[in-house]
């Protein structure tokens, strides 16, 4: 949805109509499940951030195995505290994100196979962010859960929000996606995670119509005392009209801040023939982008990117 416009039910409705085109094959089951152990963690202290003293980035990479659905907490060192991160898909494996969670302790991600899966082992690096309790005034995580109910053959949209309260302001956001049935085949793409305006963040989740039942959409805001410099920077939903395979938006943060949480939202124009368009990987690169990466498998549909950072 565009940059600073609230969330409503009544958004553009969407219709989708799976096209199975190179590695998409059968649907997939999904369930959150698997939990992957870390193969690998490398802890990088950012000297440079000024707002938020302290500020460090967790790298872990998961393990490499064929499991369809993945989570990987990635814990802050004594003393921090979770804020956000970013997740990439490793080895150009047909996956997606699905999910960063921000926590007192730590980050949790998740991450899942495409519709049709792969019999290849895959893998993805977790990069969290973490800062002290002492550079964190106010420190609160205001997480909200949405039940949302998808009928089969109808397509769904489904919405969360949470809010910080009077007098506080978002420094960490995180959204996503629990609760499937594993014996069905949901196909559900995380769609949003994005601070709109200050204070306000949405998880956003669609489907393509195929999937009878209920899931649980959740977002997280970390919220602090407003931070001096704090702000939010977004590219704005550029409308894709050209046909590629991967499509990318770089949020720069500005002067000497840092990326404390990367975000992201999608947005369908045009919904005929609306297929596979889900967000690949997200990534936050030295010293100051935060970059989105998406996957679409059609042709002739206009949709919207944009990519979003909290910066301090």
């Amino acid at each position: 949805m565009p940059s600073g416009t609230p969330a409503t039910e009544d958004d553009r409705t969407l219709r989708r109509r799976p096209r199975h085109r190179g590695w998409l094959r059968a649907a997939i089951s999904l369930g959150l499940t698997a939990v992957v152990t870390a193969a690998g963690l490398l802890v990088l202290p950012v000297t440079e951030a000024k707002a938020v003293a302290g500020l460090q980035y967790i790298d872990v990479t998961s393990e490499a195995n064929s499991e369809t659905n993945r989570s990987l907490k990635v814990g802050c060192p004594g003393g921090t505290h979770g804020l956000g991160g970013s997740l990439t898909i490793l080895d150009s494996k047909p996956a997606k994100v699905q999910g960063i969670e921000p926590r007192t302790d730590g980050v949790v991600f998740y991450a899942s196979e495409v519709p049709g899966g792969t019999t290849q082992a895959w893998s993805f690096l977790a990069r969290a962010t973490c800062a002290p309790n002492a550079s964190l005034p106010g420190l609160e995580y205001r997480p909200n859960t949405t039940t949302c109910q998808s009928v089969k053959g109808e397509p769904d949209k489904c919405i969360a929000t949470a809010t910080c309260p009077a007098g506080k302001q978002v420094i960490g956001m995180g959204g996503n996606l629990s609760g499937f049935q594993t014996s069905l085949a949901p196909e559900i793409f995380l769609t949003a995670i994005d601070p709109a305006n200050p204070g306000f963040v949405i998880a956003n989740s669609e489907t393509l119509g195929s999937f009878n039942g209920s899931y649980q959409l959740t977002a997280t805001p970390v919220c602090v005392t407003p931070i001096p410099g704090r702000q939010i920077v977004e590219t704005g939903p550029s409308i894709i009209t050209e046909q590629p395979a991967f499509v990318t938006r770089t949020a720069t943060c500005p002067g000497t801040t840092l990326p404390h949480a990367a975000g992201f939202g999608m947005e369908f124009l045009v919904d005929d023939a609306l297929n596979y368009v889900f967000i690949y990987q997200t990534t936050m690169q030295s010293p100051r982008d935060v970059t989105v990466t998406a996957v679409q498998n059609v042709t002739g549909v206009q949709w919207a990117l944009d990519a979003s950072a909290i910066c301090a």
